[in-house]
């Protein structure tokens, strides 16, 4: 352990660790290659219509063009803006990569300032090379790449020297994350709350009064706008989607009894994925899969009153568009969101201790990419006798492109996690000191608990807590030297 602190401890091993890290940005190009995202299309479409605007991507198809009513404008906004130098994906790529090696700069000078800096940085460097989640969603048409960078910059920022100054720079970089992913709107008043509780006396009233400034900066420069977007677009104010979550909770829901099955609801061609446990067996997940499009029924019939002309006439024309979501009104869009969330809620306190226990399993399995084995026939209709075929990798690649992920993210995130977790309560004051970045990992993990189990939703914080994970290895080994 002695002779890996020393090397650690160099200089030399810091700039070969860089190197190693820029030949690994370089492989990503060919190793990731182009594989489009499920959500590639609709995003591009929506960075065309900024271009044309309008916030939608029917233009050409459906006139005049349905808006948006499920993203936000930040990433097609970063998208609109990379594509003006160049109509190449490979353009997107090459910035998000630059955005990856940002974050990875911005993480190495926050390390490098303390005694011990240049170990950190190292310890830091050689933890992030088998992370390869992050150089993945670089290459991915997805918001992820951006949020990486913001969520670092907002969890460093967090930990900096207090002051308005960082309460007017912490507004800002939240109010940038909402629009890129509007799940950060209630994350200055956790903050605010948990300081509430966490801090006393004289640093209490200085602490609450910068937050206070960071969410009047943050509703000022993003929910604002965004509510006020949507009364002039959609005629209400509010200042989310209009489409609101309810059916991600649905999805959540239905997830653990639907292994490998796909849905022709809401959002066509979706799919559950084949859980790492399996809860329940192929009978079963058959029969779940007829009572989840008896409950789908029930959700349409009850909002089909609320579909306005243009939606009869859109809907039709927009299934031909497997790539593309269906864009309804926002009058059809509220009410399946009330519906689905009073379906949900129904099906919740039919069965609490159910639902308790995916909610568990569900708040483990975000840290870990799932173990995807390939599928060979995927059912989005519900006809008697068909069900899903998952195979089995055919090639030792295969497997290690299988396995690799979940042994990755499972020892990162498992084993360093609870690592980190000891750390935290053996010394609390020095963590004290840095709990804004445990706030915000930790009110993005809480938030996504509810949702369907998408690992992705925590990849922007995964820098984070590597570098968290560097932190305590360091204050641990130092520990015991000087106990020594």
């Amino acid at each position: 352990m002695e002779r890996l602190k020393e090397l650690l401890s160099r200089r030399g091993t810091r700039n070969m660790l860089l190197v190693l890290h820029l030949l690994m940005m370089v492989a990503a190009f060919a190793v990731f290659g182009s594989r489009p995202s499920g959500d590639q299309a609709t995003y591009l479409g929506l960075a065309e219509g900024l271009e044309r605007g309008a916030f939608s991507y029917w233009h050409g198809i459906i006139d005049p063009p349905p808006i948006e009513t499920y993203r936000t404008h930040g990433y097609p906004a970063f998208l609109w803006s990379v594509r003006q130098f160049s109509q190449d994906l490979s353009a997107v790529r090459m910035a998000q990569t630059l955005l990856h090696l940002f974050t990875l700069l911005l993480l190495l000078r926050w390390a490098g300032r303390h005694p011990q800096g240049l170990l950190r940085q190292n310890v830091l460097l050689l933890l992030l090379l088998p992370q390869f989640q992050l150089l993945h969603y670089a290459h991915e048409i997805l918001p992820e790449a951006v949020m990486v960078l913001l969520c670092t910059a907002i969890g460093l920022g967090g930990m900096g020297t207090a002051g308005m100054r960082r309460a007017w720079l912490l507004g800002l970089l939240i109010a940038a994350g909402f629009w890129v992913r509007p799940v950060l709107l209630l994350f200055p008043l956790f903050v605010l709350l948990a300081d509430l509780f966490l801090t006393r006396g004289p640093e209490r009233r200085l602490l609450l009064r910068q937050h206070a400034v960071t969410l009047i900066v943050f509703l000022i420069a993003a929910p604002i706008p965004f509510g006020l977007w949507n009364l002039r677009t959609h005629g209400v104010f509010k200042p989310v989607p209009i489409s609101g979550s309810a059916v991600i909770s649905n999805m959540g829901l239905w997830q653990h009894r639907l292994p490998a099955y796909g849905s022709m609801r809401y959002f066509h061609y979706n799919y559950f994925g084949r859980e790492i446990v399996p809860w329940v067996d192929d009978d079963a997940a058959a029969r779940n899969y007829a009572e989840y499009n008896v409950q789908w029924d029930r959700i349409e019939a009850a909002a089909e009153p609320f579909m306005s002309e243009a939606d009869r006439r859109n809907i039709p024309v927009m299934e031909g568009h497997k790539d593309l979501f269906i864009t309804r009104s926002a009058g059809y869009t509220m009410a399946l969101d009330s519906i689905i969330r009073r379906e949900t809620m129904a099906s919740i306190q039919a069965e609490p201790g159910h639902y308790l226990a995916t909610r568990a399993y569900t708040a483990l399995r975000l840290w870990f990419t799932n173990i995807n084995r390939p599928m060979i026939h995927w059912v989005f209709t519900p006809d008697a006798g068909d069900r899903p075929v998952v195979g089995w990798p055919a090639s030792p690649g295969g497997w290690v492109a299988m396995l690799a992920p979940f042994l990755i993210t499972a020892i990162t995130f498992g084993l360093g996690g609870l690592f980190l977790l000891w750390r935290i309560l053996r010394d609390q004051q020095r963590w004290h000191a840095r709990r804004y970045a445990l706030y915000l990992i930790g009110y993005l993990w809480l938030i996504h608990v509810p949702m369907s189990i998408q690992s992705r939703y925590l990849v922007p914080v995964h820098a984070l807590v590597v570098l968290c994970i560097a932190m305590a290895w360091v204050e641990w080994r130092a520990g015991r030297d000087a106990g020594a």
